[in-house]
């Protein structure tokens, strides 16, 4: 537990992952003026004309069963944010020449990247909750004054936290899985370039060419958690549960192929 948490410190003041948080920041301080601009003086008749969701409608920030709203517009700048500062926080590491200097601290290979690895996970998980409450916050305006709660009954609610923990632990997953790809390959960019050559070419071959491959492929599994929902286009033959739970096997295979390759490569003093 003590060098876990000396990795989660370590992770929280790297520059890259406060960068990271500062970009989502001006984001959401973008959306947040541009919902309650756009939502001024109009009633939700003429917000529904406008767009089919508008954040001034605060059941429109989840739509459960669907998918829809202001989380899954979320969901994807999250994702992509845990992908590259996963990747950085273990891909620095390599390239300053500090993995040698840890491990005459803490010799014990797989205990450090265990260490590592779930630092990665609970501070992206974390940072993601952070992030989808300050959304929330800033886009209050638009709804109290502008727009309409109507609808936002305890079973929504309900539904939009359990939304909201999806998103938060999948965030966590992806970081873990690009900090074990950097750790493997001893690069960002290795681990950046890996998960979008996987999702954007190898299984969209598969998805093509391999019959029955659909209910294993990662991209299919992970809308069917986010959105907890079937989906033309994106369903996986299995419930969300077991989709949830086949992410984290992957996320967990990616770790311990990762944890192997370390221990057992070199590590030079740069």
């Amino acid at each position: 537990m003590t060098l876990f948490l000396v990795e989660v410190r370590r992770s929280l003041r790297r520059r890259a992952v406060w960068s990271l948080v500062a970009i989502a920041l001006a984001g959401i301080t973008v959306v947040a003026l541009i919902a309650f601009f756009s939502s001024r003086g109009l009633d939700l008749a003429q917000l529904r004309a406008r767009d089919e969701m508008h954040p001034a409608v605060l059941v429109d920030w989840w739509v459960p069963g669907g998918g829809d709203g202001v989380l899954m517009g979320a969901a994807f700048f999250l994702l992509m944010g845990a992908l590259i500062g996963g990747a950085t926080v273990i891909g620095g590491e390599w390239r300053a020449g500090n993995v040698a200097t840890l491990l005459l601290w803490e010799p014990r290979r797989t205990r450090l990247f265990v260490a590592r690895v779930a630092a990665a996970f609970a501070c992206a998980a974390a940072i993601a909750v952070a992030l989808q409450v300050v959304l929330f916050a800033a886009l209050l305006p638009a709804v109290l004054l502008h727009g309409t709660t109507a609808g936002a009954t305890a079973s929504w609610w309900l539904d939009f936290a359990a939304a909201v923990a999806r998103l938060s632990l999948t965030t966590g997953l992806v970081a873990a899985v690009a900090a074990s790809l950097a750790f493997a390959g001893r690069s960002t960019a290795g681990a950046i370039v890996a998960v979008w050559a996987w999702l954007a070419l190898a299984e969209t071959i598969l998805r093509i060419h391999v019959s029955g491959a659909r209910p294993y492929l990662v991209s299919e599994n992970l809308t069917r958690v986010l959105t907890w929902a079937d989906l033309p286009g994106a369903q996986a033959s299995r419930s969300p549960a077991s989709a949830g739970a086949l992410l984290a096997a992957y996320t967990v295979a990616a770790a311990a192929g990762a944890a192997w390759s370390f221990s057992r490569r070199d590590v030079v003093v740069g």
